[in-house]
């Protein structure tokens, strides 16, 4: 498994460096900094499939995702050294994928529309077909409703309910106050259930359902 770099793949090297599972992020980190594919290999282990959902249900499209999540951790080797500690690296990480997400965004006019029930959150098949059909036409709504939020909305409400970010590391995040973050997911939530109802989907929104 590896990450892309500018000349190809760049190789994780599990069977080298001292780290853990149990490690810190911040010692994972400075490991990183010196060279460690190891620690960056425990990082992505760590994070990689939460950044591929929140890149994902922004981007709408998996293919999208996984390039962003790989550019993510490529942009996390070359600037370990960098970091100074004031952020958590979870909000580091997570800031790194928003920016580079973002610039996606800019560079296509819409936000696909592919379903993103067969690529996330899953689940094995139910013993009901008819049960598991209706599962997953419902996470199809509520991620299609909320595709339809404001960006900076979007962006703060699947930061909470997918990332289980704290107020204060959304506010790192996206570079805002956190009086503005608790307003933008306030807004998210009206508005998501405004736009469910329209939709006749019931509101009782989880984080599988996303």
């Amino acid at each position: 498994m590896g990450i892309r770099d500018g000349e190809g793949m760049h190789p994780y090297n599990r069977a080298t460096g001292g780290n853990t599972p149990g490690d810190s992020d911040e010692s994972l980190l400075r490991s990183v900094a010196t060279g460690s594919d190891f620690a960056l290999a425990q990082l992505m282990d760590r994070y990689g499939e939460r950044l591929f959902g929140f890149a994902v249900r922004l981007l709408g499209c998996p293919q999208d995702a996984e390039e962003v999540v790989s550019d993510t951790f490529v942009a996390a080797w070359r600037g370990a050294g960098k970091f100074r500690g004031e952020c958590s690296v979870r909000a580091w990480l997570y800031s790194i994928c928003r920016n580079l997400v973002t610039d996606r965004l800019r560079r296509r006019k819409n936000v696909s529309t592919c379903p993103l029930h067969h690529t996330v959150g899953d689940p094995s098949p139910a013993s009901d077909p008819e049960h598991h059909a209706w599962t997953g036409w419902r996470r199809e709504q509520v991620a299609s409703c909320v595709r339809r939020l404001p960006s900076a909305a979007r962006q703060t409400l699947v930061l909470r309910i997918y990332g289980d970010l704290t107020y204060e590391e959304i506010a790192q995040v996206c570079n805002c106050p956190v009086g503005t973050v608790r307003s933008r997911l306030n807004y998210a939530m009206t508005r998501l259930g405004e736009l469910l109802d329209a939709e006749n989907v019931d509101n009782c929104l989880e984080e599988d359902q996303l």
